[in-house]
């Protein structure tokens, strides 16, 4: 374990942010490789921070689907990231949303410490 540069902090030393995230129009599955592709790219700076250390989602509203943070860049150690993606699946079964699949009339909260 490699611990992030500036941590441990005390609750309110980096600044986070919650913000509300729509599912695209027609989702793009996964796909593995370095970097991954697909997904909803999310860019940090639309949320007002500079660099990402640490975001997670929420269901939907209605509890069909949820939003997995993955990074958008590969890291070679405890480097803040600034761009994301988000994984689409269908919460009841954890199972990748299928591709073509519209998410833009659902949404996710996302919460998201780093630097601002």
């Amino acid at each position: 374990m490699i611990p992030i540069p500036g941590y441990p902090q005390p609750i309110g030393a980096k600044t986070e942010v919650v913000a509300a995230i729509r599912g695209p129009a027609s989702y793009v599955a996964i796909v593995p490789g370095t970097p991954p592709t697909g997904g909803q790219l999310i860019q940090v700076r639309d949320l007002g921070l500079k660099y990402l250390e640490h975001a997670q989602c929420t269901l939907t509203q209605d509890g069909l689907y949820e939003a997995v943070v993955t990074a958008a860049t590969v890291i070679a150690g405890p480097i803040p990231v600034a761009s994301f993606r988000l994984m689409w699946r269908v919460a009841a079964t954890g199972v990748e949303c299928a591709p073509g699949t519209v998410l833009n009339n659902v949404g996710v909260a996302v919460r998201a410490v780093g630097i601002g």
